[in-house]
């Protein structure tokens, strides 16, 4: 079973909240511009305790999904970038807010882990 095809039959819509830039000025952080929010497509499954070392210590919790998508995702990994939040639509995680925390990349998709916002 290819990826497209597991991507395209086990995956959910969901809304990515990408948040403004942040950057000094005289000394202090700042948003830069506005943020936006867009529809993504892609398969969500619960972490297996494998995906959860992948994070640090303080953030492996019970409340950690994986996403399996094309789209590209934020993780605020870069200088000036603030980490994208997700709440996927019409599943078991309907309404939950989480923050994207790890990439990997894939050559036809990626694969990101995310935690619950507020744990």
């Amino acid at each position: 079973m290819s990826i497209e095809s597991v991507l395209e039959n086990f995956a959910v819509d969901f809304d990515v909240i990408r948040q403004a830039p942040l950057d000094r000025v005289k000394g202090r952080v700042v948003e830069v511009g506005s943020g936006s929010l867009f529809r993504a497509r892609g398969s969500i499954q619960p972490a297996t305790p494998k995906d959860l070392q992948r994070l640090p210590e303080g953030q492996r919790t019970d409340g950690s999904i994986v996403i399996y998508t094309d789209c590209e995702l934020l993780t605020g990994d870069a200088p000036g970038t603030r980490a994208d939040h997700v709440i996927p639509c019409g599943s078991a995680y309907n309404g939950i807010e989480f923050e994207i925390q790890s990439l990997e990349i894939w050559p036809r998709h990626r694969k990101y882990i995310a935690i619950k916002v507020g744990q």
